[in-house]
């Protein structure tokens, strides 16, 4: 094979042509007890994400970041909202963290036209801890949520945050601006 996308692509197409049961699939993909995707079987599950809903649903409830580098014209408006819903959920829950594995590059694959609703509260509530909000100001960033700037300006200005948030506030602002 010339490259690795072909044989991960075929066994997906396999296993969805073979309508193999769920239990079946997750014993292939899936590590047993956290039922996380098995990382050198990633791509193999995104490509079967793409083809079966059923496992779609699971994937973007626990393993979201698997399709984060899936092509994004696979992956349909509601699928990418939810897919950000449940990243922004795990980033909450300490669940992951947004440095872990250079995911900032290709959150762009997340943009729908409701991500500025989304991201809003993340960004301008200081409850929430500072990693799902370093993931949304990120998020805005590389989708270019135009539409908060305004909050995102309020965040860079306001002494009482945190500098680091500050900063990356303001750093969105440059990209995105006008």
């Amino acid at each position: 094979w010339s490259h690795q996308a072909y044989p991960d692509f075929l066994a997906a197409w396999y296993i969805h042509q073979r309508k193999l049961p769920p239990r079946q699939v997750s014993a292939l993909l899936l590590h047993s007890p956290t039922n996380i995707v098995i990382p050198h079987l990633s791509e193999c599950a995104a490509w079967l994400g793409c083809m079966d809903p059923s496992f779609l649903a699971e994937l973007i409830e626990k393993n979201p970041t698997i399709l984060l580098r899936s092509d994004e014209a696979a992956l349909g408006i509601e699928d990418r909202a939810k897919i950000l819903g449940s990243l922004l959920t795990a980033f909450e829950e300490k669940r992951l963290h947004d440095l872990d594995l250079g995911y900032r590059g290709v959150y762009r694959r997340l943009a729908h036209p409701h991500m500025a609703d989304r991201l809003r509260p993340y960004i301008v509530d200081r409850v929430y801890n500072f990693i799902v909000r370093r993931a949304a100001i990120d998020i805005a960033e590389q989708c270019r949520v135009v539409e908060l700037v305004d909050v995102l300006a309020q965040v860079a200005l306001n002494v009482a945050e945190d500098m680091n948030t500050r900063e990356q506030a303001a750093h969105a602002i440059k990209e995105i601006g006008d």
